[in-house]
């Protein structure tokens, strides 16, 4: 059965693995890449390609200073897995500069998604929703958006590493309420969960302030 909050679909590894042998284009592989090994937003990934000076190799990590109204952490630091810095390095060193919208973007994992032959969200798990987008989440049965991968990744880490929500919530940057209501509480298999570690098995919380450009 195919995980989801809120109508937001939680990545297991191989239901990621399988987006992206799907993906054609390299610089999309790269940005998909980024964006599940950093939990970051898709905006601020955009941001990053932008700014690639708030990428620190030595340090295995991003700056973000979040551009998302009403952020809980309008500035905070991303550790990096291996993975994840190498990752950043091959999305920052690619040419393309212009990004789909997220909307777009969206639409894309779900046209992947099909391709990959993921398993749809059941009608049943979305019997919960509500709110001004609940129309158009009912109709999204692979439960695909760019969300999918900030949520994703939190699971992950909080799923390896339960004593670490706290430095977790900043990497994220936000607080646990925030993460109760809207992000983490996915339930794994136990080899979903081998697999997870495997993924996540380096991710250290490094929070030292460095001097950025803005």
């Amino acid at each position: 059965m195919a995980h989801q909050l809120h109508g937001v679909r939680i990545l297991t590894p191989r239901e990621y693995e399988a987006l992206l042998s799907q993906i054609h284009k390299s610089s999309l592989v790269k940005l998909v890449r980024v964006l599940m090994l950093t939990g970051m937003r898709y905006e601020e990934v955009l941001k990053l390609k932008a700014n690639p000076d708030h990428f620190s190799e030595a340090e295995r990590s991003v700056w973000v200073k979040s551009g998302k109204l009403k952020a809980k952490s309008p500035e905070r630091y991303v550790p990096l897995t291996e993975a994840g810095t190498l990752a950043v390095k091959a999305f920052l060193a690619d040419k393309r500069t212009i990004y789909p919208a997220a909307s777009v973007m969206s639409k894309n994992l779900t046209s992947w998604a099909v391709k990959a032959e993921l398993t749809p969200i059941l009608a049943g798990q979305m019997k919960d929703l509500s709110g001004a987008n609940v129309g158009k989440e009912r109709k999204n049965v692979y439960g695909m958006s760019v969300k999918i991968f900030r949520r994703s990744w939190e699971n992950w880490l909080l799923m390896i590493y339960p004593d670490r929500t706290m430095d977790i919530m900043k990497a994220q940057g936000h607080d646990v309420m925030s993460s109760s209501n809207h992000y983490a509480g996915a339930v794994f298999s136990a080899n979903d969960v081998e697999r997870i570690r495997a993924y996540v098995a380096d991710w250290q919380p490094s929070f030292r302030p460095r001097a950025v450009s803005d």
